[in-house]
């Protein structure tokens, strides 16, 4: 089953630049993303291939033993899994905690000696490797950088990822952005990268959670909170599918907001943060952006209800002359 928000169902003569701004912004960077990944695959290949020598070949033996990998490949695949790890620490063990043990040396013995040359053989590649562009635009909770807090929220995990989080972006952020404008829709974008990312180092700091993140979830949340803040009941043109049946619903976007906040802070309850999934930023994105709306926006909330009620005025009496 899928139920997908489209956008919203109010007509405007206005387009929403800086919404589809974002939008691009957020495919064009993810598609840096992945040309990063590739040429950091091609440098460990080339890395791999001149690796040779007696004590490196059984340490790959070894290893590919424990794994039920070729040998051909474990040297790819340790060095990769190193580079792109967030816990390298954590990854290395892991990597080698399935290793046989030499025949003239214990368990620990083994595991320390194969630790070592694997960290020594990924020190030499990390030396002339940078850093992927993910690791260079996600935010670590375990500083205050408010760069990485904005653009972490552009950059995304997957295709599945980013397509996801624009798609409800769009629904939601291109009304918010008619409503206030493109100057306080841009300050209220980057308030919220920095202030869901914020929350979020404070819940996570000094946990074992402590992972760093990325996504516009954060801000999708914040835009879908202060869309129901300006009009809680206007609807939201959705689409519905469910094996053989396909359909358009319009659907009121407190009803929308409370289905999405609720299943994330029943999940942030009953599961906490582990989940690979940042609800802290999701829960706090929704009461960020309601919150906005309620301190600075209340003045313009009144003129919108004004404006609606003079769209539907014209409406009705235009449906009465036909």
């Amino acid at each position: 089953m899928l139920f997908l928000p489209l956008k919203g169902d109010l007509p405007s003569p206005y387009i929403p630049f800086v919404t589809i701004l974002i939008i691009f912004l957020c495919l064009f960077v993810f598609w840096q993303q992945e040309k990063s990944d590739e040429a950091i695959a091609q440098k460990v290949e080339q890395f791999c291939a001149w690796q040779e020598g007696r004590v490196h070949n059984i340490v790959m033996s070894k290893l590919a033993e424990g794994a039920d990998l070729d040998v051909e490949n474990v040297c790819g695949v340790v060095i990769s899994a190193m580079h792109f790890s967030n816990n390298k620490e954590y990854t290395l063990r892991e990597i080698v905690k399935y290793a046989p043990k030499f025949t003239i040396m214990s368990e620990g013995e083994t595991r320390k000696y194969i630790e070592q040359h694997l960290q020594e053989l990924y020190d030499e590649f990390s030396s002339s490797t940078p850093k992927t562009l993910t690791q260079r635009l996600q935010y670590s909770p375990q500083n205050y950088d408010v760069i990485s807090m904005i653009t972490s929220a552009f950059s995304h995990g997957s295709w599945s990822h980013v397509v996801g989080n624009l798609f409800f972006f769009f629904a939601f952020a291109a009304t918010v952005e008619i409503i206030l404008g493109s100057v306080f829709f841009s300050i209220i974008v980057v308030l919220l990268a920095i202030g869901t990312n914020l929350t979020y180092a404070l819940v996570v700091s000094g946990t074992a959670e402590s992972l760093p993140t990325i996504g516009l979830s954060g801000v999708v949340m914040g835009m879908i909170g202060m869309f129901v803040y300006f009009i809680p009941r206007e609807k939201i043109v959705c689409f519905f599918w469910a094996i053989v049946i396909f359909k358009r619903l319009r659907v009121p976007a407190y009803v929308l907001a409370a289905w999405y906040f609720g299943w994330d802070v029943y999940d942030l309850t009953n599961q906490g943060v582990s989940t690979g999934i940042n609800l802290v930023a999701h829960v706090s994105g929704f009461v960020l952006g309601y919150s906005f709306g309620q301190l600075l926006f209340r003045r313009r909330k009144q003129e919108v209800m004004n404006e609606l009620k003079e769209y539907r005025g014209r409406k009705e009496m235009l449906a009465a002359l036909k």
